[in-house]
C-alpha cells in the first residue's frame, strides 16, 4: 500500500514506551479490536503480557468484537483457554502458507493500526529494545484489515464450534512488483 494524506504515526520502543502503546490501541478499541502475535509468553506473573491479557478481556466486557491470530507456542495453552472463556475466538496461523506468524500487529475500529517488532514477552516489553508505529489513519487501517482478514480466513481453530473462518474475504491485491 502507497499512504498519503492526515495521519497521526506515534512511535513507541521497548523498554521504554511499548506497553503504553500497546495497552494504548487494545484500550482505544470500542467496536473492534484484531490482533495477530506470534505468542505469548510470561502469563501468569503478574508483568506486562497480563496486563495486555487483562485489556483484551476487559475490552470484550465493554462489548468489543475481539479476534486473536497466534501460533500454538509458547504459553499458548493458557492463553487459549482464557479467551475461550470469555468468548473471544481465536485462531492459529495456518503454517502451510507461511512458515512462521512474525507478525506482531493490532487494528482496532478500523482507524488505529500497530505494527511492531514486540512480541508478548516480559522480556520483549520490559527488557529488549523493540520498535513499532501507532499510525491513526483510516485508509492505512483498512489496508492491514484486508490483509489481516485474509489471514483469519486461511488460519485455523481447535475448537471449529467457537470461530468462523468461512467468509469471502477481502484479499489484498498489489499491482507493484514484488
Amino acid at each position: 500500500g502507497e499512504f498519503s494524506g492526515d495521519m497521526k504515526v506515534t512511535p513507541i520502543f521497548s523498554p521504554d514506551t511499548s506497553l503504553q502503546g500497546i495497552l494504548y490501541c487494545i484500550n482505544a478499541a470500542q467496536a473492534t479490536l484484531d490482533i495477530q502475535i506470534p505468542y505469548f509468553t510470561s502469563v501468569g506473573d503478574a508483568g506486562a503480557v497480563d496486563q495486555i491479557l487483562d485489556a483484551i478481556l476487559a475490552a470484550k466486557a465493554r462489548g468489543v468484537t475481539v479476534r486473536v491470530i497466534t501460533e500454538e507456542e509458547k504459553d499458548w495453552e493458557d492463553v487459549e483457554e482464557m479467551l475461550l472463556e470469555h468468548d473471544i475466538p481465536i485462531a492459529y496461523q495456518d503454517t502451510r502458507w507461511f512458515t512462521a506468524n512474525h507478525n506482531k500487529g493490532i487494528i482496532a475500529d478500523g482507524r488505529i493500526v500497530l505494527i511492531s517488532s514486540i512480541n508478548y514477552s516480559d522480556g520483549s516489553i520490559t527488557e529488549n529494545r523493540e520498535a513499532g508505529v501507532i499510525i491513526e489513519n483510516e485508509d492505512v487501517a483498512s489496508w492491514y484489515q484486508d490483509v489481516y482478514d485474509f489471514d483469519w480466513s486461511i488460519a485455523y481453530v481447535s475448537e471449529t464450534t467457537e470461530v468462523n473462518l468461512y467468509w469471502d474475504p477481502n484479499i489484498p491485491t498489489s499491482s507493484s512488483d514484488i
